[in-house]
């Protein structure tokens, strides 16, 4: 069988940007996402939101006066992952956009003021629901023998995101956007209209992307604590 040459990529940018409504008309406090600095290996790095489409991972997350900037890379093993990059070094897909679980809100007219958020991934999107959420560097792909895999991954944040995981994203049988369980929410992809509620998954449905993502989760907690 023939090796597929591996590639990463950096890339950085805005995550998410402070005291400004997105089009959802919610408005994000600076300080609402700060756990996110703590545990930076466990946030997804996905495409467009979609739980079964990683797109590389998150390195170290630092809170500016403008909002949340993460820094990543992405990981080219495909042909859909060159296609990606390239359409990020062309400036043809820019966006970030932010999935989490509310914390903590206030609500005010128009929207919701949240106060304290716990941050579940960071997409790369074509329409950012928070507009000026935008990559500021997208870098060179760089050929590599192997991916190494960080140090610093707490067990019990494993732990928690392998129970929690399947319960956070939800099935959307109509593409597009992740829909997130009452309680939950997702800055999504622009203004998209409401799907109505979100599907029950019941005992007996397959999550074969989140089983396959729960096993890699604890591979990489094996490899780190090898």
């Amino acid at each position: 069988m023939e090796k597929t040459e591996i590639a990463i990529a950096p890339i950085e940018g805005y995550a998410a940007i402070y005291g400004e409504a997105d089009l959802n008309g919610d408005i994000i406090v600076p300080g609402a996402l700060s756990e996110a600095k703590t545990k930076p290996h466990v946030i997804r790095l996905l495409y467009q939101h979609a739980a079964e489409i990683p797109a590389g991972r998150w390195l170290k997350f630092e809170e500016h006066a403008k909002g949340l900037y993460a820094y990543g890379e992405i990981i080219i093993a495909s042909d859909a992952q060159r296609e990606r990059h390239a359409l990020l070094q062309a400036g043809a897909l820019d966006g970030l956009s932010i999935g989490f679980r509310t914390v903590k809100a206030k609500k005010i007219a128009g929207g919701r003021r949240i106060l304290k958020a716990d941050l579940w991934e960071v997409s790369l999107v074509t329409f950012p629901m928070a507009p000026r959420a935008r990559l500021s560097r997208v870098g060179q792909a760089r050929p590599v023998a192997e991916i190494t895999i960080p140090n610093a991954l707490p067990s019990q944040t494993l732990g928690r995101a392998e129970r929690s995981i399947g319960d956070f994203y939800q099935v959307n049988p109509f593409g597009g956007d992740a829909s997130y369980q009452k309680g939950d929410t997702a800055q999504r992809c622009g203004p998209t209209p409401e799907l109505g509620p979100t599907p029950e998954i019941g005992p007996t449905q397959e999550l074969g992307p989140i089983q396959e993502f729960a096993q890699f989760l604890r591979a990489a907690a094996d490899v780190a604590s090898a």
